[in-house]
């Protein structure tokens, strides 16, 4: 028993048909693209399954056949956002993984999936048209509103220009030239702005629609980084006509961009009313809000340096399409002397940059947390919120996620000790920047971690070099130790390392041992 039927609702018709029960799994994970009519679900079919349009054109018919078949029964509705189904071949979950088909049979790979919160899935067939009429109706209402028109449009101009340009407090701060209580101001500002209701949002606040279901294209953007690591092409991006790119929830990039406009704004409100009060003029509001809208769009569409040369638009529509941003290799070494930098530039495969929000104010409601409660739990489990940077940059992500890496030439536990190794390093080599003459042990070093790299991530072409090459490098890290006993610590964080890698190295077989 491994077909099953299925039904395929959208708002306008339906259809039925049946396939493998594999097939359908991965029919259900095809709704992380969230589709909306049965045209866009075939679009997104293609993502865990090669032959999508065949599969469609010989397995799907219009109309309604809700009898089970053979393995169970599906039920999707697309505009209700409902799964009803029955299955003695597998459960249906919003979060799981499926295998690649790449059109003539089913690989190993497998593919992370997740749907987005909204979708309800249920074993309950008897009653579940009415469920989904229901759905229905609610999910219209809110689909309605359009909240990119209220946080990019005319309202978030003129609440700046009103709270800026009649701000008394802010026009002393900034005739006094005191920056701190000016910025502090802003921050008061921007944070008014997110937090409170607006009737055109439903009295819901901007803030709300910034984090809702951020995690989720998240997690979207991981699986197709995942795809493209496994597959080895870009997977293609959401069409710009689609459903999913219009109503897209913000992620992550376009959580801090967003962020970064604000500011931006109220940078461009500081240096008009500095301006005015020089030229002892009063502001036009309404002049006011049409040069701060024509500021914001250019700034939108300007490349910056620090988002890689990239306009901010841009990096948005990449988010909404959920098309990843890959990076050259020589792009992941950040610093020369990094020793994760050049552990990520020499995998194989591409890597992927992404936005965190470590540059944003550490107030909560700068915050993706939902509420107060959860952004306190995790601050107070923090020993430092507000740590120095180190080597790794956290918008750098590593070209494959650690289940991936058995594809690598390296076994897996060693490129895992490597990169903890690499880590240990880091720390270290932190710390030789501030002593007399420790550039030059931090390139001895490096080009020890240099060559252990080529060896355990080619170990077929250097069978039996790991130990001579862990030799020297516990050499020069014991003389580091004799130059800077201060820096014990670090030492043994790295000795440790390096001796976990030599009983790796110890317990490999080596070529012509069985």
């Amino acid at each position: 028993m491994s077909d099953i039927r299925v039904v395929v609702r959208d708002a306008r018709r339906d259809y039925w048909g049946d396939m493998h029960a594999a097939s359908a799994g991965r029919l259900v994970a095809s709704l992380s693209a969230e589709p909306e009519s049965f045209e866009e679900l075939r679009t997104a079919f293609g993502r865990f399954e090669k032959a999508a349009d065949r599969i469609f054109q010989l397995n799907f018919m219009e109309g309604i056949e809700d009898r089970r078949h053979d393995a169970g029964l599906i039920i999707i509705d697309l505009a209700a956002r409902l799964i009803a189904y029955q299955s003695s071949y597998d459960d249906l979950l919003s979060s799981s993984s499926v295998t690649y088909h790449d059109g003539c049979a089913a690989t190993s790979r497998k593919i992370r999936y997740r749907l987005p919160d909204d979708w309800l899935i249920t074993t309950q067939l008897n009653d579940w048209q009415a469920i989904a009429e229901k759905r229905r109706e609610v999910r219209l209402a809110r689909i309605k509103m359009k909240p990119r028109q209220v946080l990019y449009g005319s309202e978030l101009y003129q609440f700046l220009v009103d709270h800026c340009f009649h701000s008394k407090v802010l026009a002393d701060n900034i005739s006094q030239m005191d920056r701190a209580a000016t910025e502090s101001w802003c921050r008061r500002i921007h944070a008014q702005w997110l937090l409170e209701p607006r009737a055109s949002l439903n009295d819901t606040t901007p803030r709300s629609h910034l984090i809702h279901q951020s995690e989720f294209i998240d997690a979207d953007l991981w699986s197709r980084e995942e795809q493209w690591s496994l597959l080895g092409d870009c997977p293609a991006g959401l069409p710009m006509d689609c459903f999913a790119y219009e109503h897209a929830p913000f992620g992550t990039h376009e959580f801090v961009i967003y962020h970064h406009l604000v500011e931006r704004l109220l940078e461009c409100c500081i240096e008009r009313i500095d301006e005015l009060l020089r030229l002892q003029r009063v502001a036009d509001p309404r002049e006011e809000q049409d040069r701060l809208m024509q500021v914001g769009e250019q700034w939108l569409h300007t490349a910056i340096d620090d988002y890689r040369g990239m306009t901010p638009a841009a990096i948005i529509e990449l988010e909404r399409r959920r098309i990843p941003i890959a990076i050259s290799p020589e792009e992941n070494i950040l610093d020369c002397d990094c020793p994760i930098c050049h552990l990520m530039a020499d995998l194989p495969g591409p890597s992927f940059w992404h936005f965190d929000t470590s540059n944003l104010p550490s107030e909560f409601v700068f915050s993706r947390f939902e509420t107060l409660e959860e952004w306190e739990e995790v601050s107070d489990s923090l020993d430092d919120p507000d740590p120095a940077p180190g080597y790794i940059d956290s918008s750098v992500i590593s070209k494959q996620d650690f289940n991936s890496f058995a594809s690598c030439s390296a076994p897996n536990m060693s490129f895992v000790t490597l990169f903890s190794l690499g880590c240990s390093l880091s720390d270290l080599i932190v710390q030789l920047k501030t002593e007399r003459g420790g550039k030059t042990w931090i390139d001895e070093l490096n080009r020890h971690f240099a060559n252990l790299r080529e060896v355990i991530l080619n170990s077929d072409e250097y069978p039996g070099l790991i130990e001579p090459v862990l030799e020297v490098f516990h050499d020069s890290l014991e003389s580091v130790r004799d130059n800077y006993p201060r820096l014990n610590t670090e030492c043994d964080e790295v000795r440790l390392m390096l001796d976990s890698l030599l009983e790796l190295a110890d317990s490999t077989p080596t070529t012509g041992e069985a």
